[in-house]
């Protein structure tokens, strides 16, 4: 491959370098160019680096431009995963934009000839076959009608078939979608004239990103490949991981099987007879019939029959197993309430009596589903037998017949290996919702109990070159007591990666005060949520709103919000809070446009959040973000520790802690103020490993009564001194 000159990219964002040119406004960041520099090497000697860069690094172009570069000159494509969709908006709309104008301006390429390409999982596609196919059979009901005629209408307007463009909020509106779209088990690829013919949405994606030079894909699409052998994304060799602190979150989830009394039904009702359901395989067999001698019509209208019946037995053994799961679970994890009840399903929980039960019921389930795939296989060879006689109307039958076969299989599979033959690398575990009218909402699940080996399989050792990055990769090291990358690496696997840190380049001692509240209840103790409320208060009352406030649960934010609304919309100030109904995006921007506001966030708030200037000025952490023990993934892989707590938990809620810390100084003008309301930090001797992974900044200790005083003269002082 053609090499990079490191020198010559790296005076593109060097003082009065093309960069600078184009937008005078540029300000040159050391840190980038040491970054670009890193990545450049990595392409040039095919090495993989993690690399931490703080915000205001400007990391996106620090890889973009040897990444386009590479690329363009070697012929070869580069894969881009981010976690969110807000980072892959902000690189097609933002930052490519921007690369293509300074390869051009610089006359280091022709940045009008660089080919970039977004590419989703198959789900995200309209299927023009299976739209066609509905349209025939007729919508099953109004609802069905409804999302038709919205589809319909959206069709004309759209480039792309992504569903994504279309607001699809009710679970009838998402059902219908999922049997429109191309996903993997059912499209007919091979034989599909809408494929052959550019009309297939799907199709049209992959060709756009076989022809790219930068393939923008999201993390779960990278371990979708990985699931399937590389049948995903197009050949690559260099691949940049944004967002990598999500990497084993996103492998976790993505490789995560799920089954449950919807899921399965859902499944029997594809293989049962048309009287409810009038798509599906069944639905597909029948208008096929039509159009057969009566010979074959007869022979296939038996098969259906069988498949349908075998359906209808199975349904009772679904019942009877999804009941024992329920009993089970109930039995084991006591209690009620709006959480969710989880139990990790370890050798010992399986030598209880009631999970014989479990076993009896898969057993019976075992036979009836066996019966329906046995239908299933003979209705496969018929349709086959047919296709190779020339009957080329079977081809969207026989690719439903072998989707559903596929599920089946998979489904049982599933099964076998969670309620009987459990394997030592996965992690079985029981969740949900008992008791009156919820028994339906039971879940079985199965989850990797390490992605590091995963990671180097597929993602390391397969490339020439990886790069790793994010604001937060980092830990603290118990014996140094220094930032390290070593957690991370060693739940990735990814130990041989060479390393780089970079700082912010914002001045955060003079711009963020952080105030540790030291005569707080700790967390749990009596007069805590009181007491939080009573600092929300005194800080939002002081500096007129502009505060937001991260929870690590619902429950004490709804809480929060009940007691806050009153005394602050007295002094005129809103409260928007999280699970209001209200989409993240929109709490977001009514917070931003709002004169006087608090928000209050959970999980989804500690991160991707940008809310430059005065908007925000106070940030509030409630409690250090410690996972919760007993959630069952984190459970399985806390007894891989010597020390759980020091070795995997703490570490674990010190990335989480930055992200949520990082809300606050967006920009290089930006002043505030952090207030944490959990005396842990102070008081107990992990507390300063939290403190430890913080960029430098002024800390103030000081009690409750305080923070009004110490808020305003910190926000009111020009120096922060």
């Amino acid at each position: 491959p053609q090499p990079l000159d490191e020198e010559e990219l790296a005076r593109l964002l060097e003082p009065g370098g093309a960069l600078s040119r184009i937008f005078p406004e540029y300000e040159h960041r050391s840190q980038q160019v040491a970054m670009l520099r890193a990545i450049v090497r990595g392409f040039n000697e095919g090495k993989h680096w993690m690399i931490e860069a703080g915000t205001g690094v400007g990391k996106s172009l620090a890889y973009l431009i040897p990444a386009a570069l590479w690329a363009m000159r070697n012929g070869e494509r580069v894969v881009i995963s981010t976690n969110t969709i807000n980072l892959q908006e902000q690189l097609l709309q933002k930052d490519i934009p921007i690369l293509q104008r300074l390869l051009s301006e610089s006359g280091l390429a022709d940045g009008s000839a660089l080919r970039v390409a977004l590419l989703k999982g198959r789900a995200h596609y309209l299927c023009p076959a299976r739209l066609t196919h509905l349209r025939h059979a007729g919508p099953a009901s109004v609802e069905e009608m409804r999302v038709l005629a919205k589809i319909l209408v959206w069709l004309p307007t759209t480039q792309t078939g992504d569903g994504d463009e279309l607001y699809l909020p009710t679970p009838v509106e998402r059902a219908l979608w999922a049997r429109l779209s191309a996903d993997n088990e059912t499209c007919t690829a091979e034989v599909c004239a809408a494929w052959g013919e550019g009309g297939c949405f799907l199709h049209r994606a992959r060709k756009a990103a076989e022809a790219a030079h930068l393939i923008i894909v999201n993390h779960a699409l990278l371990f979708a490949d990985a699931a399937t052998q590389n049948m995903v994304l197009p050949e690559h060799r260099h691949l940049i991981i944004d967002e990598a602190h999500h990497l084993e979150q996103a492998a976790t989830k993505q490789l995560t099987v799920e089954i449950d009394r919807f899921g399965l039904l859902r499944l029997l009702q594809e293989a049962e007879s048309a009287r409810e359901h009038r798509g599906g395989l069944v639905g597909a067999l029948l208008q096929l019939g039509r159009n057969l001698p009566p010979a074959l019509r007869n022979t296939l209208a038996g098969m259906t029959r069988r498949l349908s019946d075998a359906a209808e037995a199975a349904r009772t053994g679904v019942d009877v197993l999804m009941n024992a799961l329920t009993a089970f679970l109930e039995e084991t994890a006591p209690g009620s309430g709006e959480y969710a009840r989880k139990v990790l399903l370890t050798g010992a929980e399986r030598n209880r009596p009631a999970w014989a039960a479990v076993e009896q019921a898969w057993e019976l389930l075992a036979v009836r589903w066996g019966a329906i795939q046995e239908a299933l296989n003979a209705i496969r060879a018929a349709l086959t037998e047919l296709l190779d006689h020339g009957f080329t109307e079977v081809e969207e039958a026989l690719g439903l017949a072998n989707g559903l076969s596929h599920d089946f299989e998979k489904i049982r599979q599933a099964l076998e290996a969670a309620i009987r033959k459990p394997a030592p690398d996965t992690v079985y575990w029981l969740e949900g919702h008992v008791g009156e009218g919820n028994w339906a909402r039971v879940g079985l699940y199965a989850a990797p109990l390490d992605v590091g080996p995963l990671v180097r399989r597929h993602l390391l050792e397969p490339k020439r070159c990886v790069i790793m990055t994010s604001a937060t990769l980092r830990t603290v090291d118990r014996e140094r007591q220094e930032p390290s990358f070593a957690h991370l690496k060693n739940r990735l696997g990814a130990w041989e990666m060479e390393e780089l840190a970079l700082d912010s380049p914002f001045d955060y001692r003079r711009n963020a005060l952080l105030y540790l509240v030291t005569d707080i209840p700790e967390p749990g103790q009596a007069g805590y949520q009181r007491a939080v409320e009573q600092a929300i208060l005194e800080a939002a009352r002081t500096i007129g709103g502009r505060t937001m406030v991260l929870f690590t649960a619902y429950a004490p934010l709804r809480r929060a919000a009940r007691a806050l609304a009153a005394p602050l919309a007295r002094v005129g100030i809103a409260v928007y809070e999280q699970g209001d109904g209200s989409s993240r995006r929109q709490l977001v921007e009514r917070f931003r446009s709002a004169e006087r506001a608090v928000l209050l966030g959970t999980r989804s708030l500690w991160e991707g959040v940008d809310i430059p200037g005065e908007a925000l000025s106070c940030l509030v952490i409630t409690r250090l973000p410690f996972e919760v023990p007993d959630e069952p993934v984190f459970a399985a892989r806390s007894t891989q520790y010597r020390d759980p707590f020091l070795d995997y938990a703490v570490p674990e809620a010190v990335l989480r802690f930055r992200q949520g810390f990082g809300r606050l100084i967006r920009s290089r003008s930006d002043r505030g103020v952090v207030l944490i309301l959990d005396r842990r930090i102070t008081s107990r001797s992990y507390g300063a490993w939290f403190l430890m992974a913080l960029p430098p900044c002024t800390i103030h200790r000081g009690p409750l009564s305080e923070i009004g005083p110490v808020v305003q003269a910190w926000l009111e002082s020009s120096t922060g001194r």
